[in-house]
């Protein structure tokens, strides 16, 4: 099993390759996802949609790492600016 810095980076490899489908595979469908400004949880159908949405209107959505750190049970991501790529 991948250290959960190594399991980010393939997981934004994914959708770096815009392959959205392996990107949402890689998340448990029953964590919860909070997010600032929302009262409930996402889903991950609302993170799903979301995603898709940006990716419909943003060519070449793609996540870059600025800081990524961690050790055999957590990882800390973190991103500052947008990429000039």
């Amino acid at each position: 099993m991948p250290r959960p810095v190594d399991a980010i980076r393939i997981v934004v490899q994914a959708l770096n390759d815009g392959d959205l489908n392996r990107y949402l595979g890689h998340f448990d469908a029953s964590c919860r996802r909070w997010a600032v400004g929302f009262e409930q949880p996402l889903s991950l159908a609302d993170v799903e949609a979301g995603f898709r949405d940006l990716d419909a209107a943003f060519d070449g959505l793609r996540l870059d790492e600025d800081l990524l750190f961690g050790d055999e049970r957590f990882a800390c991501a973190t991103s500052n600016s947008p990429s000039d790529s």
